[in-house]
């Protein structure tokens, strides 16, 4: 519409008068108003769906109206048009009755002025606009322009009402961006937020112009897919969304690869409500998010089994350590040259009433949820704790490993703790062993040089864990203070028999030893890979042939037994 013509329609039954208003407005106004007059409601909707108007003046008292009631008549012929009330009489409730359906003003026929209705009309219109405007920030993302949460609730809800009464399918997703957290905190919040406006531009683009798609917050997405044939529609959307947003994406001059990850759950006119629907659709996203991102999985009710089984195994587990309910398991380590036991690795179980809860179970989960740390600062403690009595009630000076993960990780923090854990326990620190991995050093090499620098400084042994199925890069083994390297079991596996893994075992092996560092071997399971580990020099191993992870008690008994590894030598 033009910014400097402003065109009413008038709908009043009264000619003589409309035409007196129309020439007061002219006269006050030249050639700012153009006013055309319709004498019925019936022709006001039909001059409306064909033009546009930017106000609408109504007397209620037309011969086929109903009165106000007949206002949101006008706001659904006219939506973005402010509705004026000419009022013959002062009435204070039938104004506020006009109000409440819908009108922005109300102006008194017998307003002798052109000016008065000008200035009225032009507030009302602007009013209209910012009202509009105000209700589409409310309802939309500020950043994206998709709907948001809320109004992505009310359009979900009006689609589960039509197709519970037509029968079509609907579908939903729920979409997640792979590793934005990621992007995010390395490129910044604008490289981001780019990221966030290109990949919302894609997904919209992937759908049809009848479908809906929702930001929720950060990298969550929804789309509403209606009047489906078949879950078949589904699956190819999914696949186009898969392979558009898949694409690389500039952000700024860095081109970074973002994927997404998807769950769909399906409506067929069924009693499923939205909270259901929403739901079923984030299970079967998380599900595709853990099989590795970059996937698109069906809600199926197995899948809300498991999660029902997952997050019972989290509440659990936030009480497993006030309840006493963890406990450390030890698996010897023993000299290669000597067959004596000179250590062992301290690792956690969990028993939840009468169950041993596998660590492949709740460790991920104590990583996602962030309780690793309070469980991984048990786990210091404890060991600490038990190695001193060991050594105490004559056990010997063994060496204890215990696993650090990438959230204990920070300078300050795990000194301190490691230092209180010595101190409280009066173990040697040269008995105590950090074991890191790879992708941990990598994942903030500044943090982590400090902190194990600062570790070392204790006189704690520094050791590489699972070496090899990472990063394996020679440059950081120089600029770590790391005193021994642990063979990746993969790497044993058909050792001696086949030749890839034999050499990159023994590459290892001789890596280390030219650094000065320690070698162990880890899931030592046969006699062949223990005579070809010493024969190549290994210096420690540890694994099922030697001992599996036993408590605390059978342990110490087994270090008695075999104290002097004699056994381990012929």
């Amino acid at each position: 519409m033009s910014t400097d013509l402003t065109r009413i329609l008038l709908i009043q039954n009264d000619a003589t008068w409309g035409g007196t208003r129309t020439a007061e407005l002219e006269s006050v106004y030249p050639s700012r108003f153009v006013v055309k007059q319709v004498t019925l409601l019936s022709e006001a909707v039909a001059v409306l769906d064909e033009q546009e108007f930017d106000a609408l003046l109504f007397d209620p008292e037309v011969p086929d109206s109903d009165g106000v009631d007949s206002i949101p008549i006008l706001g659904a012929a006219a939506p973005n048009a402010p509705i004026i009330i000419l009022s013959a009489v002062d009435d204070e409730d039938a104004e506020t009755k006009a109000i409440r359906c819908g009108a922005q003003d109300i102006l008194s026929k017998s307003y002798p002025d052109g000016r008065l209705y000008g200035r009225a009309i032009r507030y009302a219109i602007q009013r209209k606009h910012t009202v509009s405007n105000l209700a589409y920030l409310s309802q939309h993302d500020q950043l994206t322009g998709l709907v948001n949460r809320a109004l992505f609730r009310v359009v979900l809800e009006q689609a589960l009402s039509r197709a519970k009464r037509t029968g079509r399918v609907l579908a939903l997703l729920s979409l997640d961006l792979d590793r934005f957290k990621v992007i995010n905190d390395t490129l910044g919040q604008s490289a981001g937020d780019l990221l966030l406006k290109t990949a919302a531009a894609r997904l919209k683009g992937c759908v049809r112009a009848g479908d809906t798609v929702g930001r929720l917050g950060s990298d969550e997405f929804m789309v509403l897919l209606e009047g489906l044939r078949s879950s078949r529609d589904v699956v190819r959307i999914a696949q186009k969304i898969l392979d558009i947003m898949g694409a690389p994406y500039d952000l700024s001059g860095d081109e970074v690869f973002v994927t997404p990850s998807i769950g769909a759950s399906i409506s067929d006119g069924d009693e499923t409500d939205v909270d259901t629907l929403a739901k079923s659709a984030d299970t079967a996203m998380v599900r595709a998010k853990r099989a590795g991102g970059n996937a698109f999985r069906f809600f199926t009710p197995e899948m809300q089994i498991a999660i029902s089984n997952r997050l019972a195994l989290e509440r659990d587990l936030r009480r497993a350590i006030e309840r006493g309910e963890l406990e450390l398991h030890y698996q010897a380590q023993v000299n290669l040259r000597t067959g004596v036991p000179i250590g062992m690795e301290a690792l956690v179980r969990w028993r939840r009433g009468s169950e041993l809860v596998s660590p492949g179970k709740f460790i991920p989960i104590a990583e996602e949820t962030g309780l690793i740390t309070l469980i991984g600062e048990w786990v210091l403690w404890e060991a600490c704790r038990c190695n001193a009595r060991w050594l105490v009630d004559g056990l010997g000076a063994l060496r204890v490993s215990v696993n650090l993960s990438v959230r204990q990780l920070r300078p300050r923090t795990l000194v301190e703790t490691v230092s209180a854990a010595l101190s409280s326990s009066n173990l040697p620190a040269e008995l105590l062993e950090l074991e890191v991995t790879e992708s941990l050093l990598m994942d903030d090499i500044a943090a982590a040089r400090i902190a194990l620098s600062e570790i070392k400084e204790l006189g704690v042994k520094i050791s590489v864990d699972d070496f090899g199925t990472g990063y394996s890069s020679m440059n950081y083994l120089k600029r770590f203070p790391i005193d021994t390297l642990k063979i990746d079991q993969s790497f044993l596996r058909e050792v001696p028999v086949d030749p890839d893994n034999t050499a990159i075992s023994t590459a290892i092996i001789a890596l280390g030893h030219g650094l000065r560092m320690d070698v162990v071997a880890e899931g030592v399971e046969t006699v062949s890979q223990l005579q070809f580990l010493r024969t190549t020099g290994c210096d420690r191993a540890q694994g099922y042939l030697i001992s599996r992870p036993v408590p605390m008690e059978a342990f110490a008994e087994w270090v008695r037994t075999n104290r002097s590894g004699q056994s381990w030598l012929e």
